[in-house]
């Protein structure tokens, strides 16, 4: 991980804050300080807006995926929900130019959002919305990012049905097919139930 105290932070851009700001929240959080779900939404929107992600979120991934286990699930999920989000994007070529110092911390906060993902799903106390973010998110730091971005898309068209009427929308679409993480390498790639990859 990049210390938070680091010079790079002042690099960093974000949505709405300079990325020392953001450093300064993710500090916050490591002293105990972390906020209730929406809170915890609205603080991370700060780095990534409307699906755009910043060169702070590939910095924040790590950071993240490592807060998320000192975290009730409720929290945790949002945590890992947003660095999924981010390491999708690092994985494409395509999201922000990032240090090549991340390399090594977004593969390891994949590794992690692996295990702790796993926590989360094993908590009966997830709705059926959180639960597919993280089955999303696990296939995101599983390395299947196709598989993640025709989630989070299903789940969108979801949720702009309910949003748009949600007498006609009762549940979420039929899950996606579970996945089990293979190791081989040392990283981690996905495989569904029926064993496609």
């Amino acid at each position: 991980m990049i210390p938070l105290d680091e010079a790079i932070w002042h690099q960093l851009s974000c949505h709405n804050i300079t990325g020392r700001e953001f450093a300064k929240i993710l500090k916050g959080y490591y002293a105990g300080t972390i906020p209730g779900r929406k809170a915890l939404q609205e603080d991370l929107l700060q780095c990534i807006c409307g699906g755009n992600v910043y060169d702070s979120a590939l910095a924040a991934a790590p950071h993240l995926t490592h807060l998320a286990s000192r975290c009730d699930p409720s929290s945790a999920a949002v945590m890992l929900e947003f660095a999924a989000m981010a390491i999708a994007e690092a994985s494409t070529g395509n999201g922000p130019r990032f240090d090549p110092r991340l390399t090594g911390p977004l593969r390891e906060a994949a590794c992690a959002g692996v295990i702790e993902t796993m926590r989360v799903l094993e908590s009966p106390n997830l709705d059926t919305f959180t639960r597919e973010e993280m089955e999303a998110a696990l296939l995101a730091f599983s390395g299947d990012i196709e598989g993640y971005r025709n989630a989070i898309a299903e789940i969108n068209a979801w949720w702009e049905g309910w949003s748009s009427s949600p007498q006609q929308v009762t549940e979420m679409p039929a899950p996606l097919p579970r996945n089990e993480v293979i190791w081989g390498d040392n990283s981690p790639s996905s495989q569904t139930s029926s064993g496609e990859e």
